[in-house]
């Protein structure tokens, strides 16, 4: 597995990524490195972050709201589970937490409704779906930064920051 150093203290380089392994696994871990000119250090999983070896390819699209949900549950679990926990909890998401309302029920009805992609997700990440709006506003950038200044640089940018602005007054009008 890898890490990537997030804090200074260590005499590690800020963004070092560096191979390692789980040294000691509960509400904090402890990375050994066992590569490289750090090999032997240990390092807190406070320092540093896990790179997701998980290739893009693999991840399964989950609709925004789901994507959130989790990110969410994740982030608000990860302080007293670990990741062996956080995960049988999400498999077991119909039998935790009561209620109608927040994030469990968003995923407990994902999970409920596309069983086969839920287990996906968890097994093999997940990243959010994109949706028309991004796509559109991904291709304007495009044509914009493909097309090169046609004026003066700074009225081109005006132009487009107008373009970009008027798409979203339409969008939102649509919506109210």
């Amino acid at each position: 597995m890898k890490i990537k150093i997030i804090k200074d203290k260590l005499g590690i380089p800020l963004g070092e990524v560096l191979k390692v392994y789980i040294l000691a696994s509960g509400k904090m871990n402890f990375y050994q490195v066992i590569d490289g000119r750090f090999s032997g250090r240990v390092i807190c999983s406070t320092e540093c972050v896990v790179l997701d070896e998980i290739q893009d390819d693999h991840r399964v699209e989950l609709p925004l709201q789901v994507f959130e949900a989790l990110e969410r549950v994740k982030r608000a679990w990860r302080k007293i589970l670990n990741k062996d926990e956080m995960n049988g909890f999400l498999l077991n998401i119909h039998a935790n937490g009561v209620g109608t309302h927040g994030d469990l029920p968003i995923i407990r009805q994902f999970a409920a409704s596309h069983p086969t992609d839920y287990i996906k997700a968890l097994a093999n990440g997940y990243k959010p779906k994109e949706t028309n709006i991004t796509k559109e506003v991904s291709n304007m950038i495009r044509e914009y930064i493909d097309a090169g200044y046609a004026e003066d640089k700074d009225k081109d940018i005006k132009k487009f920051a107008e373009k970009l602005t008027n798409f979203f007054k339409e969008k939102l009008s649509k919506t109210s």
